[in-house]
């Protein structure tokens, strides 16, 4: 009996457990469901959050791109209304709009100016009758002047007065951002839609309002380039008319002082009686020093408008030296000063450059050292620094002994017109051109020109130069003359129309034993050269019916007696593009106004003797 009740115990129990397990499931299965469903509730939730957090950063990637593309356009001012235009468009087709515009607007002049528009295809927008609505919304744009955005997703958002200015315009929603330009308004930017009523987002807004202020930067780099260009052509409008007035007025100065001076030579070949010698060589000097002016003027105005050119000719360096110490021996006497000048072992005798801007910085130095010294020693050094076969470097040092420059007027002396003291003109003449225009020069020569000097002991200027290395040993083509009977029996066709000029040309020939036929104008020169035998014709370029140049052309192709005879050019233009026109007109030579008589000899001297040799 004890076991069946044991047994039947047994199965009690095993009832119960089975129960209480079921229990137990049941409730861990319910369990298990409420945390897969609040795990997928939460997967819900994040997946919605990750789909966010993806829209928006391809959102702001999208308006970042757009933002670098509008950004990177706007920089080119090449097309500025064809790159807003592209702005408008972009904006227009991220932000789903039907138009955009900007309309310029002055509010105190009541003047409102619609400049740029775009519209989606299937819209469009009537700018004149936009610009007389927008007029009657005046008090608005007082409103955005103070920098206030107007948005209206409805137009029953904004002021009666705008909103029906806007509903005349088929406007259902709009943006409107001010546009500031210098820090000033200048106008605004208007975005609407015409078909659907638009939610305008704050991210949205936010990035038509950073495009809207890079076009605003736009506009004021326009204008600010606009203004420099209008600056620079009024720039080089005045540089034109100052370079014009001067050369014009050198050029009619430059033809009177060819008699001044050259008549100032003849007088004093005259046999002057005693008490009037004094007053020819005031007249000789002052004449030759009004030249010095003309000619610093000139140049200085040439360089600085940029029209200075440099010769690059074979020349030689050893003749020029000789030239500049022949130059000033006569002025070293005068001061009881000995001129120098030294080369160091090495230096060429040829170089490759432009002699005649190498001389005139040459021939300042030398003459302001000079000028300053009295009782002491002028020295023009030249050392060599570099050579090969393609450029040769040297190193120029002009010093002297005389009265020195303060440390205080060391940079000064450099300036236009300026001296180291008020009354050095007075004292020592001069018009304080000369080392500015030596400065100008070196340094479009990719040079600068160094100054030490102590007060009463003297002063050094120094300068480097690179020349290219010349391969020719040039001579003197030829030895000064001891007489001036070289050109006697000569016959000269003088082409010249000035009286005074015709005057003193014709007095220096005759004395040289020289037979001369005048012609006034170059039509008259073409006629008598092509049928009469001449040994040289002097050329004045500048004259009435038919100029030099066309008479030359007219004379070489003319095949008459003086189809191949020198042709000199004379001219009271100092510019090197006149000489090298004058040689591609086919002439010979060139002497500018006023010329000196020893140069005039040299020159139709120099002709003559090339011309026997071509003959041979």
């Amino acid at each position: 009996m004890s076991d069946i009740n044991s047994v039947h115990f047994a199965l009690i129990q095993e009832r119960e457990a089975k129960k209480q397990l079921e229990y137990l499931v049941e409730a861990k299965t319910l369990e298990l469901y409420e945390v897969n469903k609040a795990l997928t509730n939460t997967n819900c939730a994040l997946e919605k959050r990750i789909d966010y957090r993806t829209y928006e950063l391809q959102r702001s990637l999208l308006q970042q791109q757009l933002l670098v593309e509008i950004s990177c356009s706007l920089n080119f001012l090449e097309d500025f209304d064809g790159q807003i235009r592209e702005a408008l468009r972009k904006m227009g087709e991220y932000a789903e709009l039907e138009r955009i515009y900007i309309f310029e607007t002055d509010v105190e002049a009541q003047r409102v100016a619609n400049k740029f528009a775009w519209c989606a295809n299937g819209t469009s927008i009537d700018t004149k009758d936009f610009e007389q609505a927008i007029l009657k919304a005046i008090p608005c744009c007082e409103t955005i002047a103070l920098g206030e955005r107007m948005v209206a997703s409805h137009l029953s958002a904004l002021p009666d007065v705008c909103a029906g200015v806007f509903r005349s315009q088929g406007v259902r929603s709009i943006l409107i951002i001010p546009l500031f330009v210098r820090n000033k308004f200048y106008g605004f930017i208007g975005f609407d839609t015409c078909t659907k009523y638009k939610d305008w987002d704050e991210s949205e807004i936010n990035l038509l309002q950073t495009v809207s202020n890079l076009i605003g930067y736009a506009y004021e780099r326009e204008i600010t380039q606009r203004e420099l260009i209008e600056a620079k052509e009024r720039a080089e409008a005045a540089a034109k008319t100052k370079s014009d007035f001067l050369s014009t007025m050198s050029h009619e100065i430059r033809t009177p002082m060819n008699a001044v001076i050259g008549l100032s030579h003849l007088l004093m070949q005259d046999e002057p009686k005693p008490e009037q010698i004094s007053n020819l060589k005031a007249l000789k000097f002052s004449s030759e020093n009004l030249f010095s002016l003309i000619n610093d003027v000139l140049d200085l105005n040439k360089i600085d408008a940029g029209k200075i050119e440099f010769e690059q000719t074979d020349f030689g360096f050893d003749i020029l030296l000789e030239s500049i110490e022949h130059s000033f021996a006569i002025n070293a006497k005068k001061n009881n000063t000995r001129f120098v000048v030294e080369k160091s072992a090495g230096v060429p005798h040829s170089l490759i450059g432009d002699p005649t801007r190498l001389t005139q910085i040459l021939t300042n130095l030398v003459s302001n050292a000079l000028k300053f010294t009295k009782d002491g020693l002028v020295q023009l050094k030249i050392n060599l620094l570099e050579q090969n076969l393609d450029i040769t470097r040297l190193a120029f040092e002009v010093s002297d002994t005389g009265i020195g420059i303060p440390a205080d007027k060391l940079e000064t002396i450099f300036e236009p017109f300026a001296q180291a003291e008020t009354n050095t003109t007075r004292m020592f003449g001069g018009t304080g051109l000369g080392l500015s225009i030596i400065r100008k020069l070196l340094a479009l020569q990719n040079s600068d020109i160094q100054v030490k000097s102590t007060p009463g002991k003297g002063t050094t200027f120094s300068f480097e130069l690179t020349f290219g290395t010349s391969q020719t040993t040039i001579q003197p083509t030829f030895p000064a003359p001891t007489t001036k009977t070289d050109l006697k029996g000569l016959r000269v066709l003088l082409v010249e129309d000035t009286d005074l000029n015709v005057t003193v040309a014709t007095q220096f020939l005759e004395k040289w034993g020289v037979t001369i036929e005048l012609a006034e104008n170059g039509k008259i020169a073409v006629q008598k050269a092509t049928n009469q035998l001449f040994d040289l014709i002097l050329m004045d370029l500048q004259m009435p019916v038919m100029n030099g140049f066309e008479a030359t052309k007219a004379i070489r192709q003319s095949g008459g007696k003086c189809a191949d005879v020198p042709i000199v050019a004379l001219t009271a233009s100092a510019e090197l593009a006149v000489r090298r026109e004058a040689l591609d007109y086919d002439m010979n030579d060139y002497i500018a106004k006023p010329f000196r008589p020893k140069e005039l000899y040299e020159k139709i001297r120099k002709n003559i003797a090339e011309q026997s040799v071509v003959n041979e």
